[in-house]
């Protein structure tokens, strides 16, 4: 009796552990999908006037780990592949605000981020594009939109 039972335990702990290995290998592979292909540009002191001696729109993600919207922000509408690929013709400058020190303080107050994230377009010839300014979340639809007008203006 207790081998029967010992049996169809350790058989249906068998199957729980297969399930679990695959929902993992899955959950793993989405995840690896979801990795956004943005080149970003990770702030530290560039100058915003020598970003754009690239001749391209700049864009600024201000963000912070603690942040749940700029978490989303990074799932959902940085992986989407539309954005991806129009982001190929911006700048895209990415400014750490979870612990800011000196210099990204004076970024921060230079473009008055009040909150995470805060996403800042600024045009080719160095125009702070407020009209498309975002505090919070924004889908890929809606920045792709952005990212349109971004490259239009001058």
């Amino acid at each position: 009796m207790y081998n029967k039972t010992f049996n169809r335990l350790r058989k249906i702990i068998g199957a729980v552990l297969v399930i679990l290995g695959v929902f993992w290998v899955h959950a793993g592979i989405t995840a690896e999908k979801s990795q956004s292909q943005i080149n970003w540009i990770h702030y530290s002191d560039q100058n915003i006037e020598r970003l754009l001696e690239e001749g391209k729109p700049i864009f600024i993600d201000f963000y912070a780990d603690w942040c749940a919207p700029c978490k989303q922000l990074d799932r959902e509408t940085f992986t989407d592949i539309s954005v991806t690929e129009a982001a190929k013709s911006f700048t895209m400058l990415k400014v750490d605000c979870t612990k800011p020190d000196a210099t990204t303080q004076v970024l921060m107050d230079q473009f008055n981020v009040t909150g995470m994230p805060t996403l800042v377009f600024i045009s080719k010839s160095g125009e702070q594009l407020d009209e498309l300014r975002e505090i919070g979340f924004i889908p890929p639809d809606k920045f792709l939109q952005s990212m349109e007008k971004a490259l239009a203006a001058e």
